[in-house]
């Protein structure tokens, strides 16, 4: 048998106000449908209540007219409106319907007009009555509520427990506005009514994907990281452009790109629900001139000096006896925007210079090689290399200790013979060129040498 407890509230029309409470409820049951035509095909995203489970059914015991609601802001609802959201349906709580004559659907603007209704037949219990037609949600306030007549003995408007929202509580009985709380105090209730919120789900996600700087991902970009610092190489004078992807495709982006260097440029993204925003920054600057006026690697005619190193600026280079053209001098900067300016000795001997200028303009660095010429005659034992006999009547022998080609040139750099096949000894025969002086060009996997031979015949 159900408690009934009576609660002084007010007096209208010789009518009291009571709570009846529910026994052994454990949750909400499960809902009866009332009309059967579905609010579209969209999923249920939300549900517009400040109910919990029901827990009192109130009245005042006599026959009469009452509305109940709940109140949604503008401000509540704009993200819904904003996405174009509907509400497809309505579950409210049902206490003794079989003193229950009539109920209606009603959704007011304002205390004074209605905006929709629609009358249904209730069960006891939830009744989760399926609009006729979906409804908008408008960009101003709301009330969702219920209409219900009754007769005597009825405590139809059901309730949960607690704590009370004033949003959640609104009553209209005999034409007059007021919360239940007013009513009594006593009665910190909120109304079981539920508005269901069909349509697309509105994303608040104002993350970016990707945040390109001229086609390439900023360093260590996360979607949670706002600000990045990237440093342009000296003398960029292009303005970077950049790029950006959102996570969420219908979330929208504004990029403001930098007109000046060193300046930040700025990608603004707004998500889908047109409030949550987030801005992420990147600051450029350009890197200072470099000052590295070293090389990297110093040949002679195609081969590295020996003992190059990038802080050793003087080297000497013996070349073979009878020597008369400068060797060809390359050099390569450590740095790629460093220059190198090769001034070759005008004659043998003489000195090579390699002025290396760093790209800041003002740091220097110069190497020389000071190119000398072999002179006397007789065997040669150099650098694990024999050449013997020297003097020879045309027949003499090379050998290493590793494989080498060789190439043997007259005074007029004519090639008289060439060996590029690798090979440790080799016999030489010059008799059919006759007497004089001749040049040998030997080339190991390391470097190249150059000797002088005489035949006397």
């Amino acid at each position: 048998m159900r408690n009934v407890y009576c609660f002084f509230a007010f007096i209208i029309m010789s009518g009291m106000l009571f709570a009846q409470t529910a026994n052994n409820l454990t949750g909400i049951k499960a809902s009866k449908e009332i009309n059967c035509k579905k609010g579209g095909s969209k999923a249920v995203i939300d549900t517009l209540h400040y109910d919990g489970n029901y827990s009192n059914g109130i009245g005042t015991g006599a026959a009469g007219t009452y509305e109940a609601y709940a109140f949604f802001s503008a401000t509540q609802l704009a993200t819904y409106n904003s996405a174009g959201n509907t509400i497809t349906s309505v579950d409210i709580y049902i206490n003794g319907v079989t003193k229950v004559t009539s109920t209606t659907i009603k959704f007011r603007a304002n205390q004074t007009s209605t905006a929709y209704t629609q009358a249904f037949t209730p069960v006891e219990g939830w009744n989760n009555v399926v609009l006729t037609t979906p409804f908008p949600i408008p960009a101003t306030n709301l009330y969702i509520g219920y209409e219900c007549v009754c007769i005597d003995g009825s405590f139809p408007l059901g309730s949960d427990s607690g704590p009370v929202n004033s949003n959640g509580n609104w009553i209209v009985y005999n034409s007059t506005w007021a919360h239940l709380t007013d009513l009594n105090a006593a009665m910190t209730y909120n109304w079981n009514i539920r508005a269901r919120v069909d349509g697309t789900v509105v994303s608040n996600d104002a993350t970016l994907s990707s945040l390109l700087v001229n086609g390439s991902s900023v360093p260590a970009f996360s979607p949670t990281t706002y600000n990045y610092n990237v440093v342009l190489p000296y003398g960029t004078t292009i303005m970077p452009v950049v790029t950006a992807t959102t996570s969420h495709n219908l979330a929208t982006k504004v990029i403001t790109n930098v007109t000046s260097l060193p300046g930040s440029a700025t990608v603004v993204v707004t998500a889908q629900d047109g409030v949550t925003s987030i801005t992420y920054t990147i600051n450029f600057t350009i890197a200072p001139a470099n000052n590295d006026a070293s090389l990297s690697d110093l040949k002679v005619d195609g081969i590295t000096v020996s003992g190059f190193n990038s802080t050793t600026y003087n080297y000497n280079v013996e070349l073979p006896y009878g020597t008369i053209i400068v060797p060809t001098v390359t050099a390569i900067p450590a740095f790629i925007n460093a220059s190198a300016q090769i001034t070759n000795a005008p004659s043998l001997p003489g000195t090579t210079t390699i002025l290396v200028t760093a790209e800041d303009g003002v740091t220097t660095h110069t190497y020389t090689i000071n190119f000398t010429i072999a002179t006397g005659i007789g065997n040669i034992y150099m650098n694990n290399i024999k050449v013997y006999p020297n003097p020879s009547t045309g027949e003499f022998k090379i050998s290493n200790d590793s494989d080498f080609s060789f190439t043997i040139t007259d005074i007029t750099n004519r090639i008289i013979i060439s060996k590029s096949n690798p090979q440790k000894n080799v016999q030489v025969n010059l008799k059919e060129f006759g007497s004089g002086t001749y040049f040998i060009q030997i080339k190991t996997n390391e470097k190249i040498y150059f000797y002088k031979i005489i035949l006397q015949n």
